[in-house]
């Protein structure tokens, strides 16, 4: 496998992993995934604890968390701003997600190994939790 499909998937395995920490910290819909407060419903149990978990992550670390709901209501301006492009990026990441997905399903040892890998990169960081890149400044 190349390096540059390995970075990619490392990539987004850590932006799908972060995800729910880059959320505010309120009752809205976890933002992973597309259907939002319809999978809440048909799973709320689960729903619950992903936000139990995004609060107490807020709670120890306030500052990231705040961050974080800067850079999502930035991004939810550049979206408003520029809702071609948001689209064409979020079928991109989709598209990358499925992608994964499959050569997960292809090879599922050699992905949970590079889920550990990418655990074990991120608790030595120490950024457990870090939120996703700034969206990309709209040209002038």
């Amino acid at each position: 496998m190349s390096p540059r499909i390995l970075t990619t998937c490392f990539a987004l395995a850590a932006l799908l992993a972060l995800a729910p920490f880059a959320l505010p910290a309120d009752e809205a819909a976890p933002p992973n995934m597309p259907q939002g407060k319809e999978w809440c419903k048909k799973n709320p149990g689960k729903c619950a604890e992903m936000r139990q978990q995004r609060r107490e992550w807020c709670e120890k670390h306030p500052q990231e968390c705040e961050q974080a709901r800067q850079k999502m209501k930035e991004r939810r301006q550049w979206c408003r701003d520029n809702p071609e492009e948001c689209a064409r990026q979020r079928e991109q990441m989709r598209d990358k997600a499925r992608e994964l997905k499959e050569k997960c399903a292809a090879d599922p040892a050699a992905c949970e190994q590079k889920k550990q890998e990418l655990r074990e990169h991120m608790q030595q960081r120490g950024s457990q939790g870090s939120p996703p890149p700034a969206p990309p400044k709209p040209a002038p």
